[in-house]
Formats: structure tokens, C-alpha cells, sequence
């Protein structure tokens, strides 16, 4: 409650027309709030029920929320979201605002209850009757109220009315300000000043301009936190209620998570730790403390690191280098003598490289990287040795746009057919048979034709592979054309996917036929109990 009553007074001098007398964010705490601890929860990820609630904070990281779940509804309406103004803010007109989150089926109303010093209600605004958001991931919605009374607002509260569990309502970034002076001290009075209204206490009184006391002291100046007392025929500065004299802070509460309250020359001040920048401020309109690695821009190749000093600089990830505005592709190849093993040569690839073997020769095994090395008789396919004099030629292969169009369907149409009877379509046409086995035995025969297709389609890649292999293992290096490693590249994919394509269609099958064997046992079940039921013999 110190704290609390930490923040009201240091926000309540703050001049103005709408003067701000209270703020909270929820990083912290509740800011003074009050509520079941049950039912009103600090939250900084997706609440816990499914399809009600926010996934995210409207500003920072945490956020308040009414937990539904049973037993929350069904007491809702005597489970308030409750804040009591200190007696030093004097106002009978206000203003609310804050950022609220209301997505859940169970949601009846959110209502919005202000009291006078006395008890007594002065309204009941109902601030919405249903749900607003649609989903956990939809913009907050900002509310903007104000109210005027004829007498002083003391206490405002929130309250949920939940039907069921799916009422997860949730508030962000409240805001309370006092409209224009209030009631002044009745020794201050209302003036205009260039930042709006203000109370200031009168001539020969000193204070905030809602508590004015006479002054005793002369010249004596105190903080604005504090009154000039007579100890003794001496003047002395007194703190007031919730605060403190000296070096420490009572501004703590206002300072974002990521930084501490510090007091330099006698001033408050929240100070970002060394890896952050900013005012270092939990309130409207700051910036708080946001990491220096914010300042950069580092690309998709790089990272942002801070240094001994905490200096934010862009490092190039592992295997590119800057060039001066951008960290760029270091190509390895270009260095004499990279790959240092036996009959092999360089092969770059974008944020990396290898180390091949050259033409009829075969990697080591227990060589790799740098180091790999290759001996002589690389394997054809098909286990055969290389005799490029008589297995394959240039002569005898066809060109490569033969090669481009050797399948009647590429990754994209397999897939097409995958997609087709994916398992929640044939799950939904399960549903739709409702047991009719005609219509089950047609589907399996439909998934069957695709699992050939397939199947055909993954036939003519492996052989269009082998010949482009054999072409490639045959032929010395610095004589092929780069475009036949990518397409032995691009076949491989093709088969992969045609693999995968059938494995998939095939278990397709399996649940059908045992969709299809659970159908006939209910209708035979059926059928058996019809016959009970018109027979008079019992069976």
C-alpha cells in the first residue's frame, strides 16, 4: 500500500487539465488494486482455457484478467476489480482509460462502478454486453470514459458477469485522470497555467494546493514531497505520509522492470540498466528501457552482441563476413589449398561449403570437412565400376531439357493428391457415409489409383536418377555442365516426396478398411437386433 500511495501522490502533481492521478501497467504488481486473488490474476502469456482470454499484454509484458473457471462464474458479479482513491485527490469528475480484452462465448457484461466518499453508487456503466475480440490474437480494444458527479469519487471498481468458464476479461495499461482542479485546499485556490488547471496554495501557505499549511519557515525551501515544520523555534522539512527524506527512492514503483530508482543531485531518477536505453519510466507516454540491440539492424546474416562496455555491435554469423554495409556469403573456394585432402575440390553453398571428390574417385570415410580425401574406383549405380568407354557417354545420354519433363507430375501435383484425401477429409467423407460401405469401398479404390499414380511417378524418378548418376560419376569434372548437378538435385527431391506421398496414401487405405470392418459390425449388430425385436423367438 506504501507503494501504491507512493504512486498516486507523485502522479497526482502532475498539472494539467486532465490531471493523471493514477497509472498502472501490471509489470509490476497490482498498483494498489484489490480483488479475489483467486479470481484476478497478473498474466504475461496466453490465459490457461482454451477460446477465451489474451495472448498477449496490449503494452509490455503483463496484464490483469478475470479467471472464469468454476468457482469464479458462478459468483462473478461479487468478485470486483477494486481501487480506492487516497483522500489527498479531490475530484467529482474523472476519466477512465485503459485497454480491454473481452473474447469469450460466457461473457454476459463488463460493467464499470464508481462510489463517493460516503458509499454511495454513483454509476453502473455497462461497458460492453457480449464479446468483443473473436480470438486470443485480435488488437485490444482502447476505452475512453468520462464522468462527472456532483460529489467526490473515491472508490472505482470492475466487475465481469460470467455465465460460464469462457469469460477470461482482461485489462491493460489503466489510466485515471482528474478532471480540471477538484476541490483545492481552502487555502489554495484554482488557477489556469500553461499546462491547464491547477490548485496552488495562497500566499503565506505552502504545499501541493491541496494540502496548504501556513508557513512557518521563511525562506526555507522543502521537496515537493515534504512540509516546512518549526522543531524547536527551527525550521524543518517533514516528509509527508508515504514518503521518505534522504537518499532513498519512493519512486520505485514508476520505474520499468528493467530499471533502478537512483537519487542524483537530490532528484529521483529511474536509470536503464547498462544493456538498455531510455527514460526508464512504467507510465504513458515514456519509453521505459529497451535493449541498445533495438538501435540495430543487423540482417538475416547477423546478430546483434554487446561488448565489455555494453556497446551494441552486429556480428556476421559463422561462415559470412561483412562487406561493409551487410554481412554477405563468404565463398571458401576462393582460397588456394581450402579442401586439403586427396583428389577433391572446393564446392561453395550459401553459408557453408564442401569438400567433393573429383571425377571416378570415392570419399574416405573416416575423412571429413576440410580434410575429406578420395580414392580411386567411385561406384557407378547399380554396383557396376566405371568404364566410361562403355557404360554411358555424352553421346548416349539425352539432353538435359529431356530430363526436365522425364515425370508426368512434379512435387507440387503429389502433394495435390495428398492434400485431396488428407486425414481430415477423409475423416469428414467417413463421417459423411455414416456406415454406407458402398461409399467407403469407392473411396478406397479412388486412394488406391493415387497411391499407382504415385507410385509410377516415383518409378520414373529413381531411373531417371540412375542415368543422370551414371552420367555424372562417368564424365571428368571440368567437362560437365553445373545444370546436371541440379538436376541429379532436383530428382532426388521428387523421389523423397514420392515416398513420402505413398507412405502416406497407404495408411490412408489401412484406416479406411478399418473404418470400413467397424461399419460392417454395426450393421451387422443392427440387423441382429432387428431381428430380436420383430421375432417372438428370443435368440
Amino acid at each position: 500500500m506504501i507503494a501504491a500511495a507512493i504512486i498516486f501522490g507523485l502522479l497526482g502533481l502532475v498539472a494539467g487539465q486532465n490531471r493523471l492521478v493514477y497509472y498502472c501497467g501490471f509489470e509490476n504488481d497490482l498498483c494498489g488494486l484489490s480483488g479475489n486473488e483467486n479470481a484476478w490474476l497478473r498474466y504475461n502469456q496466453k490465459t490457461p482455457s482454451f477460446n477465451t482470454g489474451p495472448a498477449l499484454a496490449y503494452a509490455g509484458s503483463y496484464f490483469v484478467y478475470f479467471e472464469s473457471s468454476d468457482p469464479n462464474y458462478q459468483s462473478s458479479l461479487n468478485l470486483p476489480l477494486s481501487l480506492t482513491l487516497p483522500a489527498n485527490i479531490s475530484t467529482s469528475a474523472v476519466r477512465l482509460q485503459f485497454a480491454l480484452y473481452a473474447y469469450g462465448s460466457s461473457i454476459k457484461s463488463f460493467n464499470v462502478l464508481i462510489y463517493d466518499n460516503s458509499g454511495v453508487l454513483l454509476t453502473n456503466d455497462q461497458i460492453l454486453n457480449s464479446q468483443i475480440q473473436m480470438d486470443s490474437f485480435s488488437p485490444w480494444t482502447i476505452i475512453n470514459k468520462t464522468y462527472t458527479f456532483s460529489s467526490i469519487v473515491r472508490t472505482v471498481e470492475f466487475i465481469v458477469n460470467a455465465e460460464k468458464w469462457l469469460a477470461d476479461v482482461a485489462i491493460d495499461d489503466l489510466s485515471i485522470y482528474a478532471i480540471g482542479c477538484g476541490t483545492c485546499s481552502i487555502n489554495g485556490l484554482c488557477q489556469n497555467t500553461t499546462n491547464g488547471q491547477q490548485c496552488v496554495c495562497r500566499n503565506g501557505y505552502v504545499g501541493d494546493g491541496y494540502t496548504c499549511l501556513l508557513n512557518m519557515c521563511g525562506s526555507t525551501q522543502c521537496s515537493p514531497y515534504a512540509d516546512c515544520v518549526m522543531d524547536s523555534g527551527v525550521p524543518v522539512c517533514k516528509c509527508r505520509p508515504g514518503f521518505v527524506c534522504g537518499a532513498n527512492c519512493v519512486t520505485q514503483g514508476l520505474c520499468s522492470n528493467r530499471a533502478t530508482c537512483s537519487v542524483v543531485n537530490g532528484l529521483e531518477t529511474c536509470i536503464c540498466g547498462m544493456e538498455y536505453f531510455g527514460d526508464g519510466l512504467n507510465a504513458p507516454g515514456s519509453t521505459g528501457c529497451k535493449s541498445k540491440c533495438d538501435l540495430l539492424n543487423c540482417g538475416l546474416y547477423g546478430r546483434c552482441v554487446l561488448n565489455s562496455s555494453y556497446a551494441a555491435t552486429c556480428q556476421c554469423n559463422d561462415n559470412f563476413m561483412n562487406n561493409g554495409t551487410y554481412c554477405v556469403d563468404i565463398n571458401e573456394c576462393l582460397t588456394p589449398g581450402w579442401c586439403r585432402g586427396a583428389n577433391t575440390y572446393c564446392s561453395n553453398s550459401f553459408g557453408g561449403f564442401s569438400c567433393e571428390c573429383m571425377n571416378n574417385f570415392a570419399p574416405d570415410m573416416q575423412t571429413s570437412g576440410r580434410n575429406r580425401s578420395c580414392s580411386i574406383n567411385q561406384q557407378c549405380a547399380l554396383g557396376k565400376t566405371c568404364d566410361c568407354n562403355n557404360i554411358i557417354s555424352p553421346i548416349t545420354v539425352p539432353p538435359i531439357s529431356f530430363f526436365n519433363n522425364v515425370n508426368d507430375a512434379n512435387q507440387n501435383i503429389a502433394r495435390q493428391f495428398l492434400d485431396i484425401w488428407s486425414s481430415q477429409n477423409v475423416k469428414l467423407y467417413c463421417k459423411m457415409a455414416k456406415c454406407n460401405l458402398k461409399m467407403l469401398e469407392e473411396l478406397i479404390a479412388n486412394i488406391t489409383a493415387y497411391t499407382s499414380q504415385t507410385n509410377v511417378m516415383m518409378n520414373n524418378a529413381n531411373m531417371a536418377i540412375m542415368v543422370v548418376r551414371d552420367f555424372i560419376n562417368c564424365n571428368p569434372y571440368e567437362m560437365l555442365d553445373p545444370a546436371w548437378w541440379s538436376l541429379y538435385k532436383k530428382l532426388n527431391d521428387q523421389l523423397i516426396t514420392f515416398k513420402q506421398v505413398s507412405i502416406d496414401l497407404d495408411m490412408k487405405v489401412i484406416l479406411l478398411k478399418q473404418e470400413s470392418a467397424r461399419c460392417e459390425e454395426v450393421n451387422s449388430n443392427w440387423f441382429r437386433r432387428a431381428l430380436e425385436w420383430f421375432s417372438p423367438v428370443q435368440y
